[in-house]
C-alpha cells in the first residue's frame, strides 16, 4: 500500500531522472580526446623551437593551448554523473522513507553518508573534465584529487557504521542518551 508521501517521492525522483538524462547541460563535461584546435602542433609547450628541429620536442610534443589532461569517449563522464546521481537519489528517498515511518534518528548519518559520496563525485568528476594551462602540477594536482576522493569516501563510511549501529538500537529514542 503505497502512501501519498511513496508517491510524490517516486514521481520526484521519475522527473529528476528525466532532467538529468535528457538534460544538455552535463554536455560540457563531454571530451573526445581533441585537444585545443588552435594548437600549433609544430612546437613544443617548453621550447620555443619547432619540435622537427629538437629531440626534446618530440618527447615532450605538448600543445601550447589548454587540453584534456584525461581523455575519454564523449559519453563516459555525463553516463557516470547520470547514473550515479540516480543512485544516490533513489537512496536519499528510501533513506527519507525509513526516517519518517520509524522516526529513528539514525538515518540521519545515512543522509550524510550520500553527501560525501555526493562530494566524493564532485571530486571525480573533476579529475576526469581536467584540463592542463600547462603541465606543471597536474600529476599533484591529480593525487590530490584522489586523495580526497579516498577522504571523503572513508568519512562517508564511518557514517554508514554509525548509521547501522543507532538504526540497529532497539529503543530509537535512546539514541542521543548514548
Amino acid at each position: 500500500m503505497k502512501t501519498g508521501l511513496t508517491k510524490n517521492l517516486i514521481k520526484i525522483l521519475l522527473v529528476i531522472t528525466l532532467i538529468i538524462t535528457f538534460s544538455s547541460t552535463t554536455d560540457v563535461f563531454a571530451n573526445d580526446g581533441v585537444s585545443n584546435a588552435n594548437a600549433n602542433p609544430d612546437y613544443s609547450a617548453n621550447a620555443s623551437v619547432p619540435v622537427n628541429h629538437s629531440n626534446d620536442g618530440i618527447e615532450n610534443n605538448y600543445p601550447t593551448g589548454a587540453g584534456w589532461l584525461i581523455h575519454n569517449e564523449e559519453e563516459t563522464v555525463p553516463m557516470l554523473i547520470t547514473g550515479v546521481v540516480i543512485v544516490l537519489v533513489a537512496f536519499l528517498a528510501v533513506v527519507i522513507l525509513l526516517l519518517l515511518k520509524r522516526k529513528n534518528l539514525g538515518y540521519l548519518l545515512f543522509i550524510g553518508q550520500i553527501g560525501c559520496l555526493a562530494v566524493g563525485l564532485y571530486k571525480v568528476v573533476g579529475l576526469l573534465t581536467a584540463r592542463y594551462d600547462s603541465i606543471a602540477m597536474a600529476s599533484e594536482n591529480i593525487s590530490l584529487g584522489i586523495g580526497l576522493t579516498a577522504l571523503f569516501w572513508a568519512i562517508s563510511m564511518l557514517f554508514i557504521v554509525g548509521g547501522i549501529i543507532l538504526t540497529g538500537k532497539k529503543h530509537p529514542t535512546d539514541i542521543l542518551k548514548s
